[in-house]
């Protein structure tokens, strides 16, 4: 036997075993190889599918997540632009606040000033006044201290009484037809003792006369009224003062002579000469505001240095803005602001050489 070629019995065995070996691998080794290999193999492709599926959903993930990614684009873009609005809105807001805090603080501050400027101004007066006031008790002293001074002025008045008749009329007659009436209203009023309430009365519609001409206009037509209804007319401007039997008796008389013409002139003439007859000298004073302590200083001044009592007129003026204009006669006392003013002023231009 050599080393190449088996011999028969060897062959047999070799048989032998190797389908021994065969069987049992057939019976016990391939069904479990094949096992492995087939769960092997469903385990690749289940693992591809499974990859398969990642693959999808993953893809359907980057879908998603591009739609969110644009979708987040969209409502950030919103979102700014919101808040551009309300940063625009709060801002435009605040302005309007601010603006309006503003216009709130300012009026205040308006209000708060117009308080002091006029607290200022009436502290003003008040100096003014006092100082004026002094003023006017040394000009009185000065005027009417002596009684050479004050029998002058007496006199001056009476010249004034007499040539007041060219301040008031145009012609000599008037001033003679209304002096001789007012004569006689005078002397019977004194009769009748109605002279003081006469006198206020004639002030009235001496002032009615002279700021309505419609009313004048009426009185001096013939044939629009009778006499009696022209003085019940007189009586209307009287307003709820009843006109004195004197008074009215009077006022016939003349409108039946045909001097209405005259009568403005013969009321006023009357009221100065009752005024003298009772030593009363007619005066006006303008003021800024009412001031009566100021009235009766003025009256008590002039009455201590005259002797005659003041029938005073007072208006009030706020242009001079404080102090006081007081006339009497001729004598006119400016002690107004207004006046020191423009003194100022005046100076000021004729010092600087330039008006401003």
């Amino acid at each position: 036997m050599s080393l190449v070629t088996p011999d028969s019995g060897l062959l047999f065995w070799m048989v032998i075993i190797f389908g021994v070996v065969f069987f049992i691998l057939a019976k016990f080794g391939f069904p479990v190889i094949t096992d492995m290999v087939r769960k092997r193999t469903e385990s690749i492709s289940q693992s591809l599918k499974l990859a398969d599926e990642a693959r999808a959903e993953l893809a359907e993930l980057n879908k998603e997540q591009s739609e969110l990614l644009l979708q987040a684009k969209k409502e950030q873009a919103r979102v700014l632009e919101d808040a551009a609005k309300v940063k625009a809105s709060i801002i435009e807001q605040t302005k309007v606040k601010a603006q309006q805090e503003a216009e709130k603080v300012l009026a205040q501050a308006r209000t708060e000033i117009a308080a002091e400027k006029e607290s200022a101004l009436r502290d003003i007066r008040k100096e003014v006044a006092l100082l004026s006031m002094n003023i006017t008790e040394k000009v009185l002293r000065t005027e009417f201290g002596s009684e050479e001074v004050r029998k002058q002025y007496v006199d001056k008045v009476m010249q004034e009484l007499a040539g007041q008749k060219d301040s008031f009329m145009n012609a000599m007659n008037t001033g003679i037809i209304a002096s001789r009436y007012a004569d006689a209203l005078l002397k019977y009023v004194k009769e009748t003792g109605e002279g003081e309430v006469v006198c206020r009365q004639t002030e009235i519609l001496e002032d009615a006369l002279r700021t309505s001409p419609e009313l004048v206009r009426f009185l001096e037509s013939p044939a629009l009224l009778q006499a009696t209804a022209k003085v019940a007319l007189l009586q209307k401007a009287l307003g709820e003062e009843k006109m004195t039997a004197s008074l009215e008796k009077f006022l016939l008389l003349v409108i039946r002579q045909d001097r209405i013409p005259y009568l403005r002139y013969i009321l006023h003439y009357f009221r100065m000469r009752w005024c003298e007859s009772i030593g009363v000298s007619p005066a006006k004073l303008v003021v800024s505001t009412p001031s009566p302590g100021l009235e009766e200083r003025i009256k008590g001044i002039f009455n201590d240095f005259t002797g005659r009592k003041l029938e005073l007129k007072t208006s009030v003026d706020p242009s001079i803005i404080g102090g006081f204009i007081f006339e009497v006669a001729d004598k006119r006392i400016d002690a107004s602001i207004s006046r020191q003013l423009e003194e100022l002023r005046r100076e000021f231009i004729e010092k600087n050489g330039r008006v401003v």
